[in-house]
């Protein structure tokens, strides 16, 4: 208890205030300030938040726990749940019993799990806490995904209007405000075009691929060529990284647009070049990070892979009865043999 009282006398003296003033702004007795100082007595644990505004401190510092620690074993946690997916939910509630007001824990659990309901009760106690701007941003962004998949329409589109417009974000600012700053220039410049390409890609399947019975399947095959040579256009040197990913859903889906078209040529080498990307993706997960050589992006490190197998992923996906023609072929085979192995 003396040790809670050193604090409270520390701040109190820092900020300039007597026991008299402070017990005004708390509404209690000057004795009952005196009694917290000298270690007899402890504060109420509902004058805690108050007393620490008051003070100008946070709840850690006022309890005199080590920060630096305390940062440390939560990016412990982060990198144990981020490292076992399939237990994440028990590390982060874990993690959150010992830092239950940790945003970072928050934030790292909403951006994880697929539990929607989580996702909102995370999601909208980041909003009321929260003054990160980023943090905000990326919470909106999810938040409003999980209201749309409960239901919630109206809420989802309420809280999309509070993110701004593509061209007004501070990606595309910093790069603007760096014009003349040479080096630190082309660095943003390579990583708003490869954000930029991310939405774009993803964009050309919004209200096409992602929209039933408005286009025709050789229609939507077509969007997904072009998304796949745009991606190629930009690798030139195949270096592609994080977009294994992508490569892997557009060549999955011209596979299965060409089986519905009677094309099984066509639809078994989209396979196979899927098959490539998505062990590639694989790979990358386990190696880290690497250096693009293409021009756009020459110099510029991509991220790891995150998620989960896009080889296993795309077995199940090659199960399903639209690719029934094609499944007794030997290609078909071959292609299911490399993504078990």
């Amino acid at each position: 208890m003396m040790e809670l009282g050193s604090q409270i006398k520390k701040y109190r003296n820092r900020k300039g205030l007597t026991q008299e003033a402070l017990a005004e702004y708390l509404n209690i007795t000057v004795s009952a300030i005196s009694q917290w100082e000298s270690g007899r007595t402890m504060p109420d644990l509902s004058l805690l938040p108050p007393l620490c505004v008051v003070l100008g401190v946070t709840s850690d510092e006022l309890l005199g726990i080590d920060l630096a620690k305390r940062e440390e074993r939560i990016e412990e946690i982060v990198r144990e749940a981020r490292e076992n997916p399939d237990e994440g939910d028990v590390i982060f509630a874990d993690g959150l019993k010992q830092f239950p007001d940790s945003h970072t824990l928050m934030w790292w659990w909403l951006m994880s799990t697929d539990d929607t309901d989580r996702v909102i009760a995370l999601g909208e106690k980041l909003l009321a806490e929260s003054t990160d701007d980023p943090t905000r941003s990326s919470v909106i962004f999810s938040l409003s995904h999980a209201y749309l998949k409960k239901g919630f329409e109206d809420r989802a589109y309420a809280l999309a209007k509070h993110l701004p417009g593509l061209w007004h974000t501070s990606d595309v600012l910093s790069v603007q405000l760096k014009q003349h700053k040479g080096a630190a220039y082309v660095e943003e410049s390579r990583s708003l075009r490869f954000a930029l390409l991310t939405v774009l890609t993803e964009a050309m399947r919004y209200g096409t691929v992602y929209a039933d019975g408005f286009f025709t399947d050789e229609e939507l095959r077509t969007v997904e060529e072009k998304a796949a040579a745009l991606m190629d256009l930009f690798f030139e040197d195949g270096d592609v990284g994080f977009f294994h990913g992508a490569l892997t859903d557009a060549h999955r889906r011209i596979a299965r647009y060409s089986v519905r078209l009677g094309e099984p040529e066509t639809a078994l080498e989209h396979l196979r070049l899927a098959a490539e990307h998505a062990r590639a993706w694989d790979a990358g997960k386990k190696s880290g990070s690497f250096t693009h050589t293409s021009l756009l992006f020459r110099g510029m490190e991509s991220w790891s892979s995150s998620g989960g197998s896009a080889a296993e992923e795309l077995l199940e996906a090659m199960a399903e009865e639209d690719f029934d023609p094609v499944r007794d072929s030997p290609e078909f085979r071959e292609t299911e043999a490399k993504l078990r192995a």
